[in-house]
């Protein structure tokens, strides 16, 4: 949390003068980024699927995970950056919807705040 000082200074129609001054605290917000789709297709763009995270969490307590469409775990991260690349148990997984699930603890408290979507695989080969 950052605490800003705010001072308001106030003059009259008559040149009186006056000011104010309180602290504001900011509690800062997560900012998360979940790309739509990737490609592993081993260009340089776009071959590992994870979320991009600028501000507002505690690296401990992130859990990134990502299933088949039968809701088998099929990638599970607990660092920060690190992303999917595509297989399943040494496999290129196939063009799927496939369902991921983030949680995340708050910077400023211990809050744990849990984040779902689907990403589409645009790649041949796994079930």
């Amino acid at each position: 949390m950052t605490n800003y000082q705010v001072t308001l200074y106030a003059v009259s129609q008559y040149g009186c003068t006056d000011s104010t001054t309180r602290y504001i605290q900011m509690t800062p917000e997560v900012i998360l980024y979940v790309p739509n789709a990737f490609t592993p297709d081993g260009d340089s763009y776009n071959n590992t699927f994870y979320p991009v995270l600028t501000a507002g969490y505690n690296q401990e307590g992130y859990e990134f995970l990502i299933f088949n469409r039968w809701g088998d775990l099929i990638f599970e991260s607990h660092t920060v950056g690190e992303g999917w690349d595509g297989t399943y148990k040494g496999k290129k997984c196939k063009d799927h919807v496939y369902t991921w699930k983030l949680t995340l603890t708050r910077s400023y408290n211990d809050y744990k705040k849990e984040y779902h979507g689907h990403r589409f695989l645009k790649e041949e080969g796994c079930n």
